[in-house]
């Protein structure tokens, strides 16, 4: 075999390894559901009221969102397994910094590093994941394996949400322990990642700060088709988030033991990562204007039924919003994959995830005012009211079917 030949299977190797260790990274990166069946407990347990946890999530979300393009774009300029590294580390310290917290300050910093971690992250796997497939020649499978990808971080979630619940019921302190373990095995894999060789220009290496508002622009204002494969996921992915903090008062107003509170919580992430796992067979059944429109109304319905009765049988309908946020993701981002050049992808993805987590933390503050003036279920039939305008709105101006080459 000639040294040529042997090079190139190396590389392959390597390749195909980085499609492997970035789907385990998915379910190490869900790490953090072992703490959130008893999360609102350790808050309160360091006398955090409600309305401080509102506030928290909502400066936790907008440090996800003031990071999210810089992340992308240093991924994009100087590698997105440097990137990814940075994450893990920085999940790592998070972790470290929320066993130790105390007080509301001290989880608002624990937060903010978490909040970076996260943004380094989004983005930055999901473009190697594609760009390592492409170096393979087999980027037409991307939609199929990172769904399963998806899938994994979405039943690992779940299993982590259970044992979470049962770490949680002997010490407070548990789970967050086994956060930091799991982190850890997370910088691992990130090490052993391999950068994959991007073409960039001049442009994006030097441009700086304007070469990110001339490509904000382009995205969201010269492309109709960009703006559409940007916004409508967004939109729709904030607004199943903003329920997320309503779901345990809702399920206590509706009946449910506080005790399958975590059970029914692994639920939410497995019917998420069925979403995300079978998204390449519906979206090829459908078509991208029925998923968009199937995706929107399931969302909608929803909201107003649960708003509108409140039976022990009514938290099935939270599936709804669980489902849309694994498919829709895989789906949505397919598209947009393969409409943007690799050198600006993951700064793209990134502008698109932080439209969403702007939404979500901004709809956080008018959301917590809202349940204490009026009730849980009349919030949820405003939320889906608001839901159908907002993206009613979006799929009237910018939907225009398929394109290529947009960017």
């Amino acid at each position: 075999m000639s040294v040529a030949k042997q090079s190139e299977n190396w590389r392959d190797r390597r390749l195909r390894r980085n499609v492997w260790l970035l789907t385990l990274l998915q379910g190490v990166h869900a790490g953090f559901s072992l703490s959130f069946p008893v999360l609102v407990l350790i808050w309160e347990a360091q006398g955090m009221s409600l309305r401080e946890v509102m506030v928290l999530q909502a400066l936790f979300a907008l440090s996800i969102a003031v990071c999210e393009v810089p992340s992308g774009y240093f991924a994009d300029l100087v590698g997105r397994k440097a990137s990814l590294l940075v994450a893990s580390v920085a999940m790592v310290l998070a972790a470290w910094f929320y066993l130790r917290a105390g007080s509301f300050n001290e989880f608002l910093l624990a937060e903010m590093i978490l909040g970076l971690a996260f943004a380094f992250a989004s983005g930055a796997d999901q473009a190697l994941f594609f760009d390592s497939l492409k170096s393979l020649g087999r980027e037409a499978e991307f939609q199929k394996r990172w769904g399963w990808a998806r899938g994994v971080s979405g039943f690992s979630s779940a299993a982590l949400l259970i044992i979470g619940g049962l770490l949680g019921s002997l010490d407070l302190r548990y789970p967050l322990i086994a956060v930091l373990l799991v982190k850890l095995i997370g910088v691992a894999f990130a090490v052993g990642l391999v950068e994959v060789r991007q073409e960039r220009s001049m442009n994006v290496q030097r441009a700086g700060v304007a070469e990110l508002i001339g490509l904000a622009k382009r995205c969201l204002l010269d492309s109709r088709r960009l703006r559409w494969l940007i916004l409508y996921p967004a939109l729709l992915l904030a607004s199943t988030r903003l329920a997320v903090w309503l779901y345990q008062p809702y399920m206590s107003l509706s009946g449910i033991p506080i005790e399958l509170f975590g059970v029914l919580f692994a639920a939410f992430n497995a019917v998420a990562a069925l979403g995300a796992h079978y998204a390449d067979r519906v979206e090829s059944r459908f078509g991208e204007r029925n998923v968009a429109i199937l995706s929107l109304a399931l969302v909608v319905v929803s909201y107003e039924l649960l708003g509108s009765f409140v039976t022990v049988a009514s938290f099935a309908l939270f599936l709804t919003h669980q489902w849309a946020r694994g498919f829709v993701q895989v789906v949505f981002n397919s598209y947009l994959n393969g409409e943007i050049d690799s050198n600006r992808r993951s700064t793209v993805i990134s502008l698109q995830s932080m439209i969403g987590t702007v939404v979500y933390a901004l709809g956080l503050f008018p959301v917590g005012w809202v349940v204490e003036q009026v009730s849980v279920p009349a919030t949820l039939n405003l939320i889906g009211l608001m839901v159908l305008l907002a993206l009613g709105l979006v799929s009237v101006l910018c939907f225009e079917g398929r394109s290529k080459g947009s960017l």
